[in-house]
Parts: structure tokens; sequence; C-alpha cells
């Protein structure tokens, strides 16, 4: 290096002046050097690099570090181009491979800053996986406000089966858990027309549309979905599949029958802990209705003393109380 600067300080204007100047480009790049490089260019005379040249090299030495798997030092570099060029050329790229950089650091908050730029960017190649790695964070997060939008983009731009699902069903999740019962029923038939899918995309999917017949009350057909999941499965999705079994035969009051799905939930999936709460708390729900206040209150008590999940803790507390509310003797009016 310090021979090319000598011959390009000393022979400056001629053939040799440039092929050294050259030549060390070639090696500041490979030393990651490229500001060095830049800085010494600039002192010499009658040598001139343009806005664009510097641009290309900034970006050149950023990504070399990236392609490196020089994950800390490429974000350092992308950071200096962005800052040195806020509209330069390889912009774009130059957020995409930061967030990848980062990404790779398992630094989500820097990968979502540069990925959502380039998801929200006019179309281009970086656009899909850009929305996609963004889903994977929100969906990770279990972060539905912020992940929806992009799954919805992931649908418009997704241009293959595998993106098209992993869209679909991202929105499946958001629209249950926020229970937009309709919108989930959509996305869950777009998902069940495809030829190969996964058990949870199948579970889900099929699952979501008996919850969408069921909120309409509509119990044969919700059955028929639960049981599609239930003939096929032995997961998750089964387990409340067959909590909605027992729970349809308890609101048609076919006690004997809700009283035997429940024995049978116990049976086979006694290890969903979510799914096992719900299914106890309807069992004191079955022993109210049969009449016996003292199992729908002792089993309400299991529950609070077994369980870990606060949602279904707060469930049984809620019932508890009402049941206890109810037979509270009146206070006495005052005066009598």
């Amino acid at each position: 290096m310090d021979t090319y600067k000598y011959i390009a300080r000393t022979y400056p204007g001629t053939p040799e002046a440039s092929k050294a100047i050259k030549n060390a480009e070639v090696v500041s790049k490979k030393q990651g050097n490229i500001k060095e490089y830049l800085d010494w260019v600039k002192t010499l005379p009658n040598v001139n690099i343009s806005t664009s040249k510097e641009d290309s090299l900034y970006y050149d030495a950023a990504y070399r570090k990236f392609s490196s798997n020089k994950y800390r030092e490429a974000t350092v570099d992308f950071k200096e181009y962005l800052n040195n060029f806020s509209n330069g050329f390889f912009t774009l790229q130059a957020h995409y491979y930061s967030g990848l950089s980062y990404l790779n650091l398992k630094d989500t908050s820097n990968t979502l800053e540069h990925l959502e730029f380039v998801a929200n960017y006019q179309n281009s190649e970086y656009k899909e996986d850009a929305i996609l790695q963004v889903c994977n964070i929100y969906s990770k997060r279990q972060d539905c406000e912020k992940g929806l939008p992009y799954y919805e983009q992931l649908e418009k731009y997704s241009s293959n089966t595998l993106s098209s699902r992993k869209a679909l069903y991202g929105q499946l999740i958001c629209y249950n858990k926020t229970k937009s019962y309709e919108k989930a029923k959509i996305k869950a038939e777009q998902i069940l027309k495809y030829d190969q899918i996964t058990n949870s995309e199948k579970g889900e999917s099929n699952n979501a549309i008996g919850r969408y017949y069921l909120n309409d009350s509509m119990y044969k057909v919700a059955s028929a979905y639960f049981s599609k999941t239930l003939k096929s499965q032995q997961d998750v999705y089964a387990a409340e599949a067959k909590y909605y079994e027992a729970y349809i035969r308890y609101s048609q009051d076919s006690l004997v029958k809700c009283k035997k799905s429940i024995m049978e939930f116990n049976n086979q999936f006694n290890n969903y802990d979510f799914w096992l709460g719900k299914t106890f708390i309807l069992l004191s729900d079955y022993y109210l209705k049969k009449g016996d206040e003292f199992q729908a209150k002792a089993t309400l008590n299991s529950v609070i003393e077994q369980f870990d999940n606060p949602e279904i803790i707060a469930i049984a507390k809620e019932k508890l109380a009402a049941l206890e509310a109810r037979n509270k003797p009146a206070l006495p009016v005052e005066g009598e």
C-alpha cells in the first residue's frame, strides 16, 4: 500500500500513478479501509473522486463485511454509508442488508428499523423477504396490532406458495386473537384450498371455521369442523376442538354427552394446560346446570389452586365470586 501511495504522490498525472491509485483501491477494499483510501485520494493533485464513486465504494465496503459474516462490523459500515449518503444509490440495499445483519445478531429492534423501511418502500427485489422477516419478528412477539398490516402486505407481494400460506396463516392467527370470526373464516377457507398444508395450518383453519359457526349458534356445522380436527390430529388444535365439542354439547343441554367429552379430554389431552383449564371450568358449569353447586365450587377452587395460567385463574375466580355472591344473604335494610 505504501508503494502505491509513493508512486501516486511522486508521479502525479502519469499512467503509473493512475494504476497505483487503482491498485490501492483494490487493496483497501480487501482490507476494509475504504474511508482511509478516500481520505488519501482526496489529498492527491489532479485526482477527483465523484460522489457516485464514493457512494459505490462505501456501500461495497459494508457489503463485503456482510458477505463475510462480519455482521457487527457490517452494521457500523452500513450506518456510516446511510449517514453519508441518505439518498444514495444503494440506500435501499443498505437498509436491507443492515437489517439482515442485525437479525443475525438477534437485535430485532434495529432489524425492524431497517427492514420496515424496505417493506414500506416501493416495490423491489428485497421487498417480499423484508416483509416476511418483519412478519416473523412480530409473530414471535405475538404483536398482531403491528404484525397484521405486514401479513396483509405479504399476501399482496408473495411470489410463492410458502409465502402466500405464511401471509394467510398470520392473518388467521391475528383475526382469531381479535375474535374477528368472519375474517378468520375467510382466511381459513383460503388456506384449506392448498393441496399441502401443515397440521398447524389445517388445525387452526378448521377450528377457526368451527368458531365462526359456533359464534352464530350453528352447532351442527361447527361440530363438523371441530370433528375434522379431531379425526386427523392429536395436538393442541385437537385439544381445542375437543373442548369445543364438550362446550357445544353443554350448550345443547346434552349433559351426558358433555360429561363424556370432558372425561375423554382429561384422558387424551391433559398435557395441554390452557384447554384443560377451560375444560375444568366447563365442568363446573356442567355441575351447576345439574344443580350441584357444591361440586361446581369445588371444581373452580381446584382450578385456582392447581393451574398457573393467569387467564384461566381469572375466569375461575370470577365464576366462583359470582356463585358466592348469589348465595350471600342480603344486608338488612337500615331501620328494620
